[in-house]
C-alpha cells in the first residue's frame, strides 16, 4: 500500500536467455525503470520474451590483403540489444582467442605446428546470454613466417642465396653449424681477388624488431695475435649495392674453436629492400683468412684460414 503522492519506480530485470519487452498497465510503456507517482490503485506488469536477436559483430582488424608475422593483432566491434557476453576469433574454423569485455581485442600469436603458414579466412563471432551467435564477414589475410631469410642454413640445391663460385657448399657434415650445408667463400692465391654471397629481403615497414643472427667460425693455424689483412666482412647494401651500413670484419685474429653467433638490429632499415651481403677480400700482398659457417676462405700465407657462415637469419616481428 502507498499513500496518495508517492514516488514509485520499477525496474524490470529480465532472466537469462530473456529480454525485457514493455510494461503493461500504468502509463510506463517502454521505459526502463518506470517512475510515476502513485495517485490511485495501479496494475502494472513487466512483458518478457525469448532473446531471439543475435549481437551484430565485424571484424576490424585484420584487413583483407593484408601479410602479418608470426602474430595477428584481432579487433572487433561487437552490439547486441541485451548485451554481448564475449567474442572469440578464428581462423577459418580453428578458434584463436577469446575476449569477454570490451575493448574486443585480441594479440594471438601463429602457431605453425597447429596451423601452417598461409592465407585464411579470419571471422569474429560474438555471444549474447541467451546463446545467439553473429558472425562477422570473413576477411581474408595471410600469414607468413617472421624468419624473413630463405634456406638459412644453405641447405642442398641453394637458389635463394646469390654467390660466387664454389662458396655455396653441402661438404661434411661436421663443418656446417646445422644440417649439412654451409657458406665455403674460398679466395684464390691470387692478390685482390674476393669472394661473396648475399640474400636480397624486404623488411615491413611496420616492424617493431628486426633482429638478424649469423653463425661464424673462424679456423687458422696462424699464431696467436697474428694479424690477417684477408678478411670477411659483412655488410647491409641497398637495392644498388651500395653499403648502407657494416656489420662486423673478420679475420684470423678472430678464430674460434667453435661455430660463435653474432646478433644485430636491422629495425633502422625497417620498410626496405635490402641485400645481406658476406665478402671475403685478398689485398695485394698475401696473407691469412678466417672461416665463417658455410663460408670457407683461404690465403696463400695460411691455407688452413677459412671463414664458415651458417645459419643466417632474420626475425621480425610487427
Amino acid at each position: 500500500m502507498f499513500a496518495a503522492g508517492t514516488p514509485i519506480t520499477l525496474t524490470a530485470t529480465a532472466a537469462a536467455g530473456y529480454k525485457f519487452v514493455k510494461w503493461q498497465g500504468g502509463s510506463c510503456n517502454l521505459a526502463n525503470p518506470c517512475s510515476f507517482t502513485m495517485n490511485a490503485t495501479t496494475n502494472i506488469t513487466a512483458i518478457f520474451e525469448a532473446d531471439k536477436t543475435p549481437p551484430v559483430v565485424s571484424l576490424t582488424s585484420p584487413t583483407t590483403g593484408q601479410t602479418r608475422m608470426d602474430a595477428i593483432n584481432f579487433a572487433a566491434q561487437a552490439s547486441d540489444d541485451v548485451g554481448v557476453t564475449k567474442v572469440e576469433f578464428y581462423a577459418n574454423t580453428t578458434l584463436l582467442g577469446t575476449v569477454t569485455s570490451a575493448p574486443y581485442q585480441s594479440r594471438v600469436n601463429w602457431n605453425p605446428q597447429t596451423l601452417p603458414y598461409g592465407t585464411y579466412d579470419f571471422t569474429a563471432k560474438a555471444y549474447d546470454a541467451a546463446g545467439n551467435v553473429g558472425v562477422s564477414a570473413p576477411v581474408k589475410a595471410k600469414v607468413i613466417s617472421g624468419q624473413l631469410i630463405r634456406n638459412s642454413s644453405f641447405e642442398p640445391q641453394v637458389t635463394e642465396w646469390t654467390a660466387t663460385n664454389g662458396v655455396l657448399t653441402n661438404g661434411p657434415t661436421t663443418m656446417a653449424h646445422t644440417g649439412s650445408g654451409y657458406g665455403s667463400l674460398h679466395l684464390a692465391n691470387i692478390a685482390g681477388s674476393t669472394d661473396s654471397v648475399y640474400q636480397p629481403v624486404t623488411l615491413p615497414a611496420d616492424a617493431v624488431t628486426a633482429n638478424l643472427s649469423y653463425w661464424l667460425r673462424v679456423d687458422s693455424s696462424a699464431p696467436n695475435g697474428t694479424v690477417s689483412y684477408d678478411k670477411l666482412t659483412a655488410t647491409v647494401r641497398d637495392t644498388a649495392g651500395n653499403i648502407l651500413g657494416t656489420l662486423g670484419t673478420y679475420s684470423s685474429i678472430n678464430r674460434t674453436a667453435n661455430y660463435t653467433e653474432n646478433r644485430f638490429d636491422l629495425s633502422a632499415y625497417k620498410g626496405m629492400t635490402i641485400g645481406l651481403y658476406f665478402q671475403s677480400s685478398k689485398p695485394s700482398s698475401p696473407l691469412m683468412l678466417p672461416v665463417d659457417d658455410d663460408v670457407i676462405l683461404s690465403s696463400p700465407l695460411d691455407k688452413s684460414l677459412r671463414f664458415y657462415l651458417d645459419d643466417v637469419t632474420l626475425n621480425v616481428t610487427q
